[in-house]
């Protein structure tokens, strides 16, 4: 740590902070517009010049490391010219669109204007006016308004890794463009929140609202299994915009597109009234009838003829109690994995047992079976920074999708997972020689008909390559599903000779509670009676026999478990529509009515409660085990390939949502 002094107040920083990071340590807040904490410095704004002494010229704080002892001013007379100068060159040739602009009222331009700006200016020339360019169905340019802050380049290069976004020629014909092509980013939408003007701005939003207008909401994206967390902004009960809510742990400054532009699908094709299936029709019914037929027709079957599946996006509270129901009922055929995955056992074999920073520090990275720039875009994130700062070298195996930075594909066949775990492959010695080595292994794994001779195999590899050894575990499955880890942490799966969820719709099961299941091909049902809960009116619904609506996460506090096994609280944010309820009040009413006197829970929060001291997270630390060995050999014949995975409409939000609907062409 070295002394610097702002303002002559004596500050310690360490001796590689900036100018500008030492400022705001001392409290004071240095004008910027280039600069953003989640990219490359560029330095070429030079709004954030200040004063040192012993220095005859200002000095760029962004750009500029203190030393020990370094007096700095930044409210001197010179500083107020400079400044004041700046933004008079900024706004020659900016339109006078405040009125009009969607960044009206969260400008960076607007606010420094005021604040740094003169009330007159030496400029009288005509100003210039740029075309728009064409960046996606999800973003409308107004590039007159654009200052050159190069931000939105450099998220698309060094963030984003797709490199649509260029600038051309010099001096007062500068321009941001594009290359003729929409961008093709999974997280493209970031740019339009860096953006410190109106140049960028989400079309989904456009003329809509103020942002004084709206309220807000933190809670948790349940879009994928990362996780991140978002700021809700609505109207009345109307969700109007998502924005990312910084968390170093898990997804910085930025969220996903599909994490984004996917909320109106969370009020479309929405299932608001019970219905129950005539024989020709499903007919609205009142929640009450729904409700007794579905406890009458559990009451009448056999036990070992009932079955559940929990979906996706379900949470832990209504996974536990639906278990305990099923239990209670002396059921043991349950599971939270409906893509009919094999992963479970001990944690550290279906969590990512690296933490997300942790990931950036790799300089060996292995990817299983997965495409990450699609199914956890935050995570991939990540792993392009180990590429781009560590220089990482990645090698895959059964993905042959540009992940937005330089791969080796060593191919898709099940010998080369023979060949590392004899030795014999020359990724074995380069995993060996590597100081932090990663592995990322996919869904597409877990669903293979060798799943568990593949996990003792890799789990194996990863001993003896050092992915795991002391102060490091480089072993990591990646989810998809946001409520996967929860609902293995729970348990939700079958017990003793149950039935999974291959095996349920491939028998003779008489009823089947479907618990937000979507995903599930529910054509091999036959005469099965199908109950389903859930939010949207999508595949599980049009195959029940009894349907009951459910809120979505926006609508619920609920508890998730992310990816690293991480546990997060959504909240709710707006009222369900026509009275819904959540899903562990409507499996309350149905325990109620099943158990009656030994149901022990009276509400969510005891559920909640009884969750938390059985499963007891805060002290599950995740220790490391090898899979249990299994005799046989890998089937040569099935290759390693990622299981199926559509981005745009993986689950019933994403389906539902016109937004994505656009979207759908953009990315490749």
């Amino acid at each position: 740590m070295i002394s610097v002094f702002v303002n002559d107040r004596k500050i310690k920083v360490a001796s590689n902070t900036t100018i500008l990071s030492a400022c705001e340590a001392a409290g004071i807040m240095v004008p910027r517009f280039c600069y953003h904490s989640g990219l490359p410095i560029s330095g070429n704004c030079r709004m954030c010049m200040v004063e040192v002494e012993g220095k005859s010229k200002l000095i760029a704080s962004c750009l500029t490391e203190v030393s020990d002892n370094m007096k700095i001013y930044t409210n001197t007379e010179k500083v107020k010219h400079v400044r004041s100068s700046i933004m008079e060159l900024l706004l020659i040739n900016h339109p006078l669109d405040c009125p009009i602009c969607d960044q009206g009222g969260e400008c960076d331009l607007q606010d420094q204007a005021v604040k740094y700006g003169s009330l007159n200016s030496n400029y009288k020339e005509t100003k210039r006016a740029v075309s728009n360019k064409y960046m996606g169905s999800m973003i409308t340019t107004h590039m007159t308004r654009c200052i050159h802050c190069s931000r939105c380049i450099r998220f698309i290069d060094d963030i984003a890794g797709t490199g649509e976004i260029i600038m051309i020629n010099r001096g007062e014909k500068t321009e941001v463009t594009t290359l003729d092509e929409p961008i093709k980013s999974e997280i493209s939408g970031n740019i339009i929140d860096i953006c410190p003007v109106g140049a960028l701005t989400a079309t989904v939003y456009r003329f809509s609202y103020r942002p004084w207008e709206l309220s807000y909401s933190n809670t948790i994206d349940v879009m994928d299994a990362v996780g991140s967390n978002i700021r809700v902004e609505y109207k009345e009960n109307e969700i109007v915009r998502i924005l990312p809510r910084p968390n170093g742990d898990i997804n910085d400054e930025w969220i996903g597109d599909k994490t984004r532009f996917a909320f109106d699908g969370l009020s479309t094709n929405r299932l608001t009234n019970s219905y129950i299936n005539n024989g020709t029709t499903l007919e609205v019914v009142d929640f009450e009838r729904a409700l007794n037929l579905i406890i009458n027709k559990i009451n009448t079957t056999p036990s070992k003829k009932i079955a559940a599946i929990s979906g996706d996006m379900v949470d832990c509270e209504s996974m536990f109690l639906l278990k305990k129901i099923m239990l209670g009922m002396g059921c043991k055929n349950f599971d939270c994995r409906q893509d009919s995955s094999l992963m479970g056992g001990s944690r550290c074999h279906y969590i990512a047992n690296t933490s997300l920073p942790e990931m950036e520090g790799a300089d060996l990275i292995l990817i299983i079976a997965c495409n990450p720039r699609f199914e956890a875009p935050m995570l991939n994130y990540r792993l392009r920074k180990a590429y781009v700062s560590n220089d990482a070298k990645i090698f895959t195996i059964g993905c042959v999708a540009n992940l937005n930075y330089k791969t080796t594909s060593i191919g898709n066949s099940p010998g080369i997972i023979d060949s590392i775990f004899a030795g014999k492959h020359e990724l074995f010695q380069m995993m060996k020689n590597a100081k932090k080595p990663l592995m990322i292994i996919g869904g597409g794994v877990f669903t293979r008909s060798d799943a568990k001779i593949f996990l003792f195999k890799l789990t194996k590899i990863a001993e003896c390559t050092g992915v795991v050894k002391d102060n490091w575990n480089g072993f990591n499955v990646l989810q998809t599903a946001a409520s996967r880890v929860g609902g293995l942490d729970i348990g939700f799966v079958p017990i003793d000779d149950g039935k999974n969820t291959d095996s349920i719709m491939n028998s003779e099961i008489e009823t089947l509670f479907l618990l937000g299941v979507d995903e599930v091909d529910v054509s091999s049902l036959g005469s099965t009676f199908v109950i389903y809960q859930g939010s949207h009116k999508d595949n599980g619904f049009h195959r029940a026999n009894v349907a009951i609506p459910s809120s979505v996460y926006t609508e619920k506090n609920a508890t998730y478990v992310n990816v690293t096994g991480f546990v997060q609280h959504s909240s709710k944010i707006i009222i369900p529509p026509n009275g819904v309820l959540d899903d562990c009040e409507i499996l309350l009413k149905i325990a109620n009515g099943l158990l009656g006197a030994k149901l022990a829970y009276a509400n969510v929060d005891d559920v909640r409660e009884a969750m938390y001291n059985e499963v007891a997270w805060d002290n599950n630390a995740n220790q490391w085990a090898l899979a249990p060995e299994v005799t046989g050999s890998l089937n040569y014949l099935e290759p390693i390939n990622n299981h199926n995975f559509n981005f745009c409409s993986q689950d019933p939000i994403s389906r539902s949502s016109k937004n994505m609907l656009l979207y759908r062409n953009l990315v490749s």
